[in-house]
């Protein structure tokens, strides 16, 4: 059986049902810290999701997202997960 292609982070964002939450993460070890920190670039990685999301905004008339970030360390404490959430309201 093959597998079926993903879609685009643009289509899901155009078929995201109201109230539903898709995100994006990136995983950072956490003897492997990104250099210009943590901080620096969950704001960087929300800027560019937010960007995508601005442009679905502008393309559907009476569509609106809320973003949201965070960041959590991982059960076994070896990694920083980042993400950025995305809810269709």
């Amino acid at each position: 059986m093959a597998d079926e292609p993903l879609p685009s982070f643009n289509q899901q964002l155009r078929t995201l049902k109201k109230g539903k939450t898709i995100s994006v993460s990136e995983r950072y070890a956490l003897d492997n810290l990104p250099e210009d920190g943590i901080n620096a670039t969950l704001s960087k990685l929300r800027r560019n999701i937010g960007a995508l999301v601005s442009r679905q905004r502008d393309e559907g008339a009476g569509i609106n997202f809320r973003v949201e970030s965070g960041m959590l360390v991982t059960n076994d404490n070896d990694a920083i997960l980042l993400v950025v959430g995305i809810t269709r309201v």
